[in-house]
Formats: C-alpha cells, structure tokens, sequence
C-alpha cells in the first residue's frame, strides 16, 4: 500500500527519550489549543489556485481539482456504508479541503488523510466509529475495483500498518489546522430555514423535489473548494437557489413551455453557456425563481414569520453575484464528472 506520505516521528532509543517526546508534545499540544481560535478566513477560488500547496509542487489545475472529488467520493461511500450522517460526512470533507489548502497532495496521501478526516468527522458529530472499522471500510472502497489489492490491503498486518499510518494523519489534521474543529455546515442552517418555512413535515409534503434538490445541491457543494470560500449559510441558500430555479424551469415544461435554447458565446465555455441558459432568459433577463418558493415566502410575511415585503435575497442576506457565483462552481462539477467519465 503507497505510504502515507505524513511525516512519521523517529522511533525513541530510549524509555526517557520516549517520555521526553511525550512530553514535548503534549507542552505543543497544550499551546496550540491554548491559543485564541481564529475565525476561518475565506478566500475567493483565484486566492485559493495562488496559494495552493499543491500547485507550488506541480500538480495541474485539472489534476487537482479530479483528486479533491476523489478523496470526497471515498469519503461519501465508506462514511455512508458505516452510517455516518450526511453532515459527518461533510465535516469530514470540510476538514480535508482545509488540510489540502495548507499542504500539498503530492506530498501527503489523501487517502489516507481523508480517513483520518472521516474518523476524527464521526468523533465530533458525535457518531463516533472504531478506527478499525473506518480503516477497513476506506480501504475497500479504495480498491474496489483491484481484487488481489483489496486482498492484500485488508491482510491483518497491512491493516495494522495501515491503521498507524490512519493516526499519525489524523494527529497532523489537528497541528495543520491549529486544533480548530470550529466546522459549521450548511445543514444545520438548511433544516432550520426549511422547518421555519414550513417545508418539512407534513406541511412541506408538496415541496418535497425542492427540497431533495436543495440537499442534493448541499451534499455536491463538497466536492468542490466552496465550503473554503463561502460560508454554510450561503451555501444553503445558494443550493436553494438553484433548487428553485430547476423547479422553475420544471414548471415551465409541464405549462408547455420550450426549454431556453443554450448559445455559445466567443470565449465562452459550454459550461457558462449552460449555466447563463439555467439563470437568464433568452432575452439576457434574470430568470425567475421558483413561484412556488415566492408564494411560501409572501404566506410566511402575512403570517409575521418573515419580514413583509422580503424577496429571496434580502431574507436570506445575501445577493444575486454571490448565488451565481455559488451556482455556477456546483454546476460545473457535473460537467467535470461528465467529461472525466467519458475519458475512461
């Protein structure tokens, strides 16, 4: 199995070396959780491509943005199977892209660093998983698809090995990020908006598609760098968002209305193109959201639930350039996975 690629402490020659060590790195340990917890510092997608470890080594755009999907893949699958929840699972790939963001994927497994993500993920959504079982189920996902790998790989002693590997990666998440375990999600925000709106329960039955949208929209938030840009608030809304503009486009088709024709501008992907005929209207005009979502909000003012007379972005404090610049990143994950699967 490739080696972990975290750097390992030298073995101590001695019982007073051993205790020393320990010493030393509890007084270090000590200091940092001691220390004033900043608040995360969010950067825009260019500020996150220039200060990219991984780029300072080589690793290609392309090639970078293809691994941060795959550790996150590994993550949903074996967090799933072990019946983590959805937000453990997202603390979990919250914590990657923050390690990744500081040190280079080329030089640290990510793997490895994703299972010691997911198993330190479960401990704080207090969903807690033995580190044996975490191990176990990350490896198979791992080599899924290599009969005589996975053989190998699930050996007691490479499990042993590989377990150690999976500990000295969890210990270097919490020096890399400060012992910062302050990862709020956008599910928390998300439930407490639709419970507010009355989209849940019984009284949410009809809204159910936009609903599973806007979730869905959530979970694949986190196969990009978006959660290292936005905050979980934005996110949520940014996913609703979408959501609404799908339903629109939905309600339009059941009315009998075509679909906005997708024109290519010079200089423009095919992407953006996509994305522009899913926002706007053929004429350039911003596409409505939702009618559906309009009428809850305006029910929700007579009701003094809401401010009266709020629109989607003044009640959820954020503005359209933000939305679209939400919208588009998830947007263009699929596009990523559509070409990755058809150059297999």
């Amino acid at each position: 199995m490739q080696h972990s690629g975290v750097d390992q402490p030298k073995a101590p020659k001695s019982h007073a070396e051993l205790q020393d060590q320990m010493r030393r790195e509890l007084k270090k340990e000590m200091e940092l959780q001691a220390k004033p917890k900043q608040k995360w510092e969010y950067k825009t997608a260019a500020e996150l491509e220039a200060s990219s470890p991984s780029r300072k080594d080589g690793l290609d755009p392309i090639k970078e943005g293809r691994w941060r999907r795959e550790f996150m893949a590994i993550i949903t699958k074996a967090g799933m199977t072990l019946r983590i929840p959805q937000w453990g699972i997202a603390v979990a790939g919250l914590l990657c892209h923050r390690f990744f963001s500081r040190k280079s994927m080329k030089r640290n497994d990510r793997t490895t660093v994703a299972c010691a993500c997911l198993h330190l993920a479960a401990k704080m959504e207090e969903a807690p998983k033995s580190i044996k079982d975490v191990v176990r189920e990350v490896v198979r996902v791992r080599y899924a698809r290599d009969g005589e790998a996975l053989a190998r790989a699930l050996a007691p002693d490479e499990l042993e090995r590989y377990k150690e590997q999976v500990l000295v990666a969890e210990r270097a998440v919490l020096y890399t990020l400060g012992f910062d375990l302050n990862t709020a999600h956008p599910y928390t925000f998300l439930v407490s908006q639709m419970s507010k709106l009355g989209l849940l329960g019984d009284e949410g039955s009809s809204y159910r598609t936009l609903m599973q949208d806007t979730w869905n929209f959530v979970n694949d938030s986190f196969r990009s760098t978006l959660c290292l840009q936005f905050p979980p608030d934005k996110i949520a809304a940014a996913a609703l968002w979408l959501a609404s503009h799908l339903a629109y486009t939905s309600e339009q088709l059941k009315a009998g209305v075509a679909p906005p024709a997708i024109k290519q501008e010079p200089g423009q992907d095919a992407q953006g193109a996509a994305v522009r005929a899913l926002l706007t209207t053929g004429d350039g005009q911003q596409r409505p959201i939702s009618g559906v979502l309009d009428q809850v909000l305006e029910a929700k003012s007579r009701e003094g639930v809401v401010p009266k007379g709020s629109d989607f972005f003044a009640y959820f404090g954020v503005s359209r350039e933000e939305m679209e610049a939400i919208a588009t990143q998830i947007l263009q994950l699929y596009e990523e996975t559509k070409l990755a699967q058809a150059a297999r």
